[in-house]
């Protein structure tokens, strides 16, 4: 069971509703399911190859009422949808309540749908109260790791290279991608890579190179785009201008 949010707090302000009887309460009352995925690993935190992808939210069932609450059956309609938490039958006690986690699993590009989560309940006012569940929206979400760089100490004449992954964690091909300098003022770093578009949950490289020709301390600004975002990458290193042994 958990406490009571503010919007509810207000609501229950002045204790429980008078008549004795249970009353349940929904927060939110549709439920939008953000459109960014996460990977499903394996044992010891390693990405399955092709595992499944979920998005989810978080859904709140509060008693608002004076009586105990008998939550008798919680159940989903609609397709790639899945529940935790809040196991029928249980028990909300009188200004109390209890979390519900709605997951939807990525399936492909054209896996939209809508759905619907059903609490029954002994509430007498809504002894069926459905929540509507909406789908993440299909538009690609890419994610750089890592996002700083530091290439520490380079001696003159030579290169260092670091390789940065872009995952696409939304639910939509990443199109026109591209690498832009916000910032590389001396000239000294430099990056390509191969992708130019990216299907959910695939993952590429952007490979970054640094070669000290002046100076002793440079930073850059990387920027990637793609058709509705950019990330950026923040990079630095050092001229080393120890004479070799």
């Amino acid at each position: 069971m958990r406490s009571l949010p503010l919007t509810m707090a207000l609501l229950a302000g002045c204790g429980p509703l008078p008549v004795d009887r249970p009353h349940l309460a929904v927060e939110p009352r549709t439920l939008h399911l953000p459109g960014v995925i996460t990977q499903t690993t394996a044992q010891g935190g390693a990405a399955q190859e092709g595992a499944a992808q979920e998005t989810s939210a978080p859904l709140s069932l509060f008693n608002l009422g004076a009586a105990p609450l008998q939550v008798t059956a919680l159940r989903l309609e609609g397709a790639g949808y899945r529940i935790k938490g809040c196991t029928p039958p249980l028990q909300i006690e009188p200004l109390a309540g209890c979390l519900v986690r709605v997951s939807y699993r990525f399936t492909g590009p054209a896996a939209v749908g809508l759905g619907a989560v059903v609490v029954e309940s002994d509430d007498p006012e809504h002894p069926v109260y459905r929540v509507g569940l909406d789908s993440p929206p299909a538009l690609p979400a890419l994610a750089v790791s890592p996002q700083e760089i530091d290439f520490g100490a380079v001696p003159s004449g030579t290169t260092r290279e670091r390789r940065v992954q872009v995952t696409n964690l939304g639910r939509a091909t990443a199109d026109g991608i591209e690498l832009r300098w916000e910032a590389n003022p001396s000239g000294d770093f430099a990056a390509h890579t191969s992708a130019t578009a990216l299907p959910p949950g695939d993952t590429a490289e952007v490979t970054v190179t640094y070669s000290p020709r002046g100076g002793d301390a440079d930073q850059a600004t990387l920027e990637l785009r793609w058709s509705g975002g950019a990330r950026r990458v923040t990079l630095a290193g050092r001229q080393d201008l120890e004479a070799p042994d």
